[in-house]
């Protein structure tokens, strides 16, 4: 990015969110890469799985971070499997439960809707008014 773009190379500058699939990518970027970014969103899905041995908690504590869903989102309700064979990981409390095991602070939002696009608009308006860049 920063060959080809006038972009910050500041993490305080920078933000990644990711809804459903895409919250299982910013999950795997704050934790593999918790010093590029200040600011990650975690939307409507997680990777709970994610093997976090070698994760820096201290750097994931210094990033802002909010964890959200809809009320009807199977990414929020734990209890939701992908298969029989599979524990609860994508959902987004597998993620709040990985953060409160290590003293990780975040933020956590509720939006009125399912696993849709009247759910993502609402958590990331949250995201830009009340964490980005505060």
């Amino acid at each position: 990015m920063e060959e080809n773009y006038n972009v910050s190379t500041d993490a305080n500058d920078r933000a990644f969110a990711g809804l459903s699939m895409g919250g299982m990518t910013a999950t795997n970027v704050l934790f593999r890469a918790p010093e590029e970014f200040g600011y990650v969103g975690v939307f409507s899905g997680s990777d709970g799985a994610f093997d976090t041995s070698t994760v820096d908690f201290k750097a994931v504590d210094d990033t802002t971070i909010l964890i959200g869903g809809g009320i009807y989102d199977f990414g929020l309700v734990p209890g939701y499997y992908i298969s029989e064979d599979e524990e609860d990981w994508f959902t987004v409390s597998a993620l709040k439960a990985i953060l409160e095991e290590n003293d990780v602070d975040y933020g956590w939002a509720e939006a009125y809707g399912d696993h849709d696009w009247n759910t993502w608009p609402q958590l990331i308006k949250v995201f830009a008014e009340e964490y980005l860049w505060k």
